[in-house]
């Protein structure tokens, strides 16, 4: 642990809870959301009707619940109305629907508990397609895929559904994968771009509105860096942190006009976290500030009023941002000091702020509380420092 001091603090005496008390990821469904805490400790609230929270019920919640005792869990994702999670140990996991094998057990039996998916221990990114489909890249870079495949958003060369885990062409060099509604993108090492599956509103990017059942690489830049795949619409960033949007509109260009091939949003080079919703985006530059654009029906925006967007607005509102995530019509992000936010349709109780009232505004998740905490300093009787984050994790600053 690193230990970040003054040099006129001599000596200090504090105590305090060592318990995670503050949001680390968070993840949304269509309907429902999964998060981890500091302490490695799993939660999960909303639409519940496929066991997708996990909780071993089918009883939708308001609010957010733990999900077992472990406090071992590291990567999670949403789909449709299931989830798939990493430990530490890179196990994979999974709960929620499975009519379609999205689960990846073998079997079409949904569960609503977290099941142990295989025995290996290798993997290292996860993603859940909108569709019940399920993706994962292993530690040699492998790429695999399960579950629905009626638009080859496996990428398998067939519409054939899987049950488990299978992996995709011989390559051994992928880096990233992100799965959206019926289709996929992904990024490989060398910086190239790739999508599969359905392409109706051109959210493959490859200028064309014809599906693919395999992948194909989009354009012959090398310069990917980030990639996010909404419902209809994809986003990514290049190594410059340039925005880019292709699919169903709007995407932020200003227009309502979808594009089925990649699109510059903007001329900012400061771009940093992404993710495409249902037919609304959410991002963060490298100031953390809080940037959203696109349909604004239900107030998924977030700014007070209902009027769509067609270009990226700032609704940081004083505070930063480390982490986003989007539903089909509400959003969440995590807000530097580790608070959760929500905003948008709250049907389901998917806000988990113990109503089912929807929200164009964000509203604080008030289940902990994260603050720095007040430490007097004894050598110096008359002066207090501050000591965050609360919890420690791997830096404590005084």
């Amino acid at each position: 642990m690193k230990v970040i001091l003054h040099l006129f603090i001599l000596t200090f005496f504090v105590t305090y809870n060592l318990s995670g008390q503050c949001w680390s990821k968070v993840r949304s469904g269509a309907h429902h959301n999964v998060a981890i805490k500091d302490d490695g400790s799993l939660w999960a609230w909303g639409w519940n009707s496929s066991g997708e929270v996990g909780d071993g019920t089918f009883v939708d919640k308001y609010y957010p619940v733990q999900i077992g005792i472990d406090l071992d869990w590291k990567e999670i994702d949403a789909g449709d109305n299931f989830c798939i999670a990493l430990k530490q140990d890179n196990s994979l996991w999974a709960w929620g629907n499975n009519d379609d094998g999205q689960l990846g057990d073998g079997t079409t039996t949904s569960k609503n508990i977290p099941i142990h998916i295989g025995n290996a221990t290798d993997w290292v990114k996860i993603s859940c397609g909108d569709s019940h489909s399920t993706f994962a890249i292993k530690q040699n870079g492998t790429l695999w895929a399960w579950g629905l495949n009626n638009s080859g958003q496996l990428g398998d060369s067939t519409l054939i559904n899987k049950f488990s885990p299978i992996k995709i062409g011989s390559d051994s060099t992928w880096q990233a994968i992100s799965g959206g509604g019926y289709f996929t993108i992904a990024l490989k090492q060398n910086g190239t771009l790739w999508a599969w599956g359905a392409n109706n509103f051109g959210q493959l990017g490859d200028s064309t509105n014809i599906g693919k059942i395999y992948p194909v690489q989009i354009g012959i830049s090398t310069n990917w860096e980030k990639i996010n795949a909404g419902f209809y619409h994809s986003i990514a960033t290049k190594q410059n942190h340039s925005l880019w949007a292709w699919g169903s509109g709007p995407l932020g260009d200003s227009t309502s006009i979808g594009k089925n091939h990649p699109i510059q949003i903007g001329i900012d080079t400061n771009w940093n976290n992404i993710y495409a919703g249902g037919e609304h985006s959410l991002a963060t530059k490298f100031d953390l500030s809080l940037w959203v654009w696109g349909d604004n029906y239900f107030g998924q925006i977030g700014d007070s009023t209902f009027v769509d967007r067609l270009y990226p607005i700032n609704i940081s509102n004083g505070k930063t941002w480390k982490e986003i995530t989007i539903g089909a019509v509400h959003s969440q992000s995590i807000s530097t000091n580790g608070e959760l936010f929500a905003w948008g349709v709250n049907t389901y109780g998917r806000l988990g702020d113990s109503t089912n009232i929807n929200k164009n505004y964000k509203i604080k998740i008030k289940t902990i509380n994260c603050y720095p905490l007040s430490v007097r300093n004894s050598a110096v009787e008359d002066e207090f420092c501050f000591v965050y984050p609360n919890p420690v994790h791997n830096e404590l600053f005084i």
